[in-house]
């Protein structure tokens, strides 16, 4: 599958970019708000599709993060494949129904699935077989930057 969308130019990877409001430093004063909170970091998913039934098993996930300094790297990870699953279930297994032409049983205009009672949650058969966090790490002492795996 992948070889065919490399084939036909078809970009298989995400892009996307945060405008941060109120951003701005003088130098000559030394005042102002230069940065705001940010990240970056770069991820991979293995998912194997069943073209028959549309049924899919993320096989493994890696995800690597430059976090900074991190005060606790326990919890940080934690947060990070709490996000992972949380965005799987969002993009992956929540259809929104609103009331329209296809959906005449739901007042029009209205969310149908707006709760965990009417849509299927990430359970923990969703978590991926491999699921890797590594954080990036300046290490002090000689200024190498390095990377942990928890």
């Amino acid at each position: 599958m992948a070889s065919a969308c490399y084939m036909e130019r078809i970009d298989l990877s995400a892009h996307g970019f945060y405008i941060t409001p109120d951003i701005g430093f003088d130098w000559k004063i030394a005042k102002g708000t230069p940065f705001r909170y940010f990240t970056y970091g770069a991820a991979f998913a293995e998912v194997e599709i069943d073209t028959l039934t549309g049924d899919f098993h993320t096989r493994s996930a890696n995800i690597l993060l430059d976090l900074g300094y991190s005060l606790n790297p326990a919890i940080d990870v934690g947060q990070i494949e709490g996000a992972f699953i949380q965005g799987l279930g969002w993009v992956a297994l929540e259809e929104l129904k609103w009331g329209d032409a296809n959906h005449k049983w739901i007042r029009p205009g209205h969310l149908y699935t707006c709760g965990p009672g009417s849509y299927k949650l990430p359970t923990v058969n969703d978590i991926p077989l491999k699921f890797n966090v590594s954080l990036l790490k300046v290490n002090t002492s000689s200024g190498v930057l390095v990377y942990y795996t928890l």
